[in-house]
């Protein structure tokens, strides 16, 4: 089992030794929040929207940690000048590219020489098939350019929550037309081939703003795939809705194919203490024809 701090380390344990030991595995340094600023680095906040980390335990193999990093560049678009003074509760920002680089960690000792860096790929390079940027120019996730507006390119989507896949080479994205927009939807991108494969609207009816996130894991395995996350009512309209439970009460869990025994939990970053009853497990399936 690990315990996370997605800006410092993970405190790992084999729960199942007759002597059980904790052992710490630092975290890359967010190297360009530290230097930036002209050396005096950016505040810390909540690591959840830029990195993300699982297990990955091929048969044959052994396991080791993944690890993933989004560095978006955007700026911060200016409020209208429309003679009210009063500041809008959440800014909007452009963005104008963004880069997804990845981790391995094989040997998971408490040195940072064990992880070795992938090449970093922006989203401008990353090549889409002309079928799903037809879905996704029809869903209104890209936009054409034409005389009405300006275009919306891929790199141009504000994504958040990046998610290391089981699968090493797949890492899932959050991704929003505009900030705090109520649309939602999850992206699947390749990280070998450079080429986006997958994208889906997520729980979209449900969320009010970025707290509800995804996560791929094996804990399905354990549950009964035919019980619902949240058992609902379908015809009781008097049943009120929870913030916490957000994008979880429509779907079923899924029997899922998974390999390993490893549940890695992200504590401390964000200054919130962990409520086990507040995990959920949201999964979605990405293909060309899911827009």
């Amino acid at each position: 089992m690990g315990w996370v701090d997605l800006w410092r380390g993970v405190l790992l344990c084999d729960v199942l030794s007759k002597e059980p030991k904790l052992r710490g595995v630092p975290m890359p340094l967010p190297l360009e929040l530290l230097s930036c600023d002209n050396g005096m680095g950016a505040e810390l906040g909540c690591p959840k929207s830029l990195r993300g980390i699982t297990v990955i335990n091929r048969p044959g193999t052994e396991p080791y940690l993944r690890f993933v990093q989004l560095e978006p560049t955007a700026i911060p678009i200016p409020p209208p000048e429309d003679g009210d003074d009063e500041e809008p509760e959440f800014p909007d920002w452009e963005m104008r590219d963004w880069t997804i680089t990845t981790w391995s960690n094989h040997k998971m000792t408490a040195s940072w020489d064990d992880w070795h860096r992938d090449c970093p790929i922006k989203a401008s390079d990353i090549s889409i098939s002309s079928r799903l940027k037809l879905k996704m120019l029809r869903s209104g996730l890209l936009l054409p350019s034409s005389g009405e507006g300006p275009a919306r390119a891929f790199q141009n989507l504000l994504v958040s929550f990046p998610a290391p896949g089981m699968d090493d080479n797949v890492v899932y994205l959050q991704a929003r037309v505009r900030f705090m927009d109520p649309r939602v939807f999850v992206l699947a991108l390749d990280t070998r081939r450079k080429e986006l494969f997958g994208a889906v609207e997520f729980a979209t009816e449900k969320i009010r703003g970025a707290g509800v996130v995804y996560f791929p894991s094996n804990i399905s395995r354990y549950i009964d795939p035919d019980a619902r996350v949240i058992p609902i009512p379908e015809d009781d309209d008097s049943w009120e809705e929870f913030s916490e439970y957000e994008g979880t009460e429509t779907r079923d869990l899924p029997r899922l194919q998974s390999l390993f025994p490893i549940v890695l939990l992200s504590v401390g970053s964000c200054h919130k203490p962990l409520d086990p009853a507040a995990l959920h497990l949201n999964v979605s399936l990405l293909a060309d024809d899911d827009i």
